[in-house]
């Protein structure tokens, strides 16, 4: 129980030093937003890949799936091997 009292103890002084200092709440919003557009680089390339299908067809899905279908067969590894035996 000792260590729960020492927990709650640390993360008030934790929140007491950052409700003084205000400037160091800039640091993780400013990650958390480069962070997200870091994400967007690698995410945005496999949902707008061309499929020729409509964004917003009847079924919306199906745009979402062949695109994940797509994306899921160029960077799997081949089942069958490229050699051949001689047998």
């Amino acid at each position: 129980m000792n260590k729960i009292k020492r927990s709650v103890k640390l993360l008030q002084a934790a929140f007491n030093v950052l409700l003084r200092e205000k400037k160091l709440f800039l640091f993780p919003v400013i990650a958390t937003v480069l962070a997200l557009v870091i994400a967007l680089f690698f995410i945005a390339p496999v949902a707008l890949y061309p499929t020729g299908h409509s964004y917003f067809p009847p079924r919306i899905g199906a745009r979402w799936r062949i695109g994940w279908d797509t994306a899921s067969t160029q960077f799997n590894c081949s089942k069958t091997s490229s050699h051949t035996s001689g047998r």
